[in-house]
Protein backbone atom coordinates (compact mmCIF):
# COMPACT_ATOMS: atom_id res chain seq x y z
CA UNK A 1 0.00 0.00 0.00
CA UNK A 2 0.99 3.20 -1.13
CA UNK A 3 0.34 6.54 1.11
CA UNK A 4 0.99 9.67 -0.45
CA UNK A 5 1.13 13.14 2.21
CA UNK A 6 -0.13 16.10 0.16
CA UNK A 7 -0.52 19.54 1.45
CA UNK A 8 -2.08 21.95 -0.10
CA UNK A 9 -1.42 25.27 0.74
CA UNK A 10 -4.48 28.32 0.06
CA UNK A 11 -2.79 31.16 2.35
CA UNK A 12 0.01 31.40 4.71
CA UNK A 13 -1.95 30.37 7.34
CA UNK A 14 -4.13 28.13 5.83
CA UNK A 15 -3.06 24.57 5.12
CA UNK A 16 -4.90 21.18 4.24
CA UNK A 17 -2.72 17.30 4.50
CA UNK A 18 -4.57 14.75 2.50
CA UNK A 19 -3.44 11.54 2.93
CA UNK A 20 -3.94 9.76 -0.80
CA UNK A 21 -4.24 6.35 -0.70
CA UNK A 22 -2.46 5.48 -4.81
CA UNK A 23 -3.92 1.77 -5.00
CA UNK A 24 -7.83 3.46 -5.09
CA UNK A 25 -6.57 5.26 -8.32
CA UNK A 26 -4.74 2.90 -10.13
CA UNK A 27 -7.64 1.49 -10.78
CA UNK A 28 -9.72 4.32 -11.77
CA UNK A 29 -6.96 5.06 -14.44
CA UNK A 30 -7.35 1.93 -16.17
CA UNK A 31 -11.29 1.79 -15.86
CA UNK A 32 -10.99 5.67 -17.34
CA UNK A 33 -8.33 4.41 -19.93
CA UNK A 34 -11.18 1.95 -21.64
CA UNK A 35 -14.04 4.01 -21.58
CA UNK A 36 -11.60 6.33 -23.49
CA UNK A 37 -10.84 3.78 -26.40
CA UNK A 38 -14.51 2.92 -26.02
CA UNK A 39 -15.55 6.34 -26.59
CA UNK A 40 -13.16 6.58 -29.41
CA UNK A 41 -14.15 3.85 -31.31
CA UNK A 42 -17.98 5.08 -31.06
CA UNK A 43 -17.20 8.59 -32.31
CA UNK A 44 -15.46 6.92 -35.43
CA UNK A 45 -18.05 4.62 -35.92
CA UNK A 46 -20.36 7.12 -36.26
CA UNK A 47 -18.48 8.89 -38.57
CA UNK A 48 -17.70 6.44 -40.67
CA UNK A 49 -21.53 5.49 -41.07
CA UNK A 50 -22.25 9.12 -41.64
CA UNK A 51 -19.17 8.88 -44.35
CA UNK A 52 -20.97 5.87 -46.00
CA UNK A 53 -24.97 7.14 -45.88
CA UNK A 54 -23.98 10.70 -47.51
CA UNK A 55 -22.18 9.11 -50.16
CA UNK A 56 -22.98 9.90 -53.72
CA UNK A 57 -22.36 8.04 -56.27
CA UNK A 58 -20.13 9.34 -59.24
CA UNK A 59 -22.38 11.16 -61.80
CA UNK A 60 -21.42 9.21 -65.33
CA UNK A 61 -22.47 10.35 -68.73
CA UNK A 62 -25.08 8.47 -70.60
CA UNK A 63 -25.89 8.33 -73.70
CA UNK A 64 -30.14 8.89 -73.76
CA UNK A 65 -30.54 7.62 -77.39
CA UNK A 66 -28.46 4.38 -76.61
CA UNK A 67 -30.88 3.46 -73.79
CA UNK A 68 -34.02 3.92 -75.77
CA UNK A 69 -32.72 1.70 -78.17
CA UNK A 70 -31.69 -0.65 -76.11
CA UNK A 71 -35.41 -1.19 -74.27
CA UNK A 72 -36.88 -0.67 -78.23
CA UNK A 73 -35.61 -3.66 -78.61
Amino acid sequence: MIIINRITTFAPSFEITEELDLNIYTMAVTRLKRKGLRNRAIANNKQAAIKRLTQKPEIQKVDVEELKASFAK
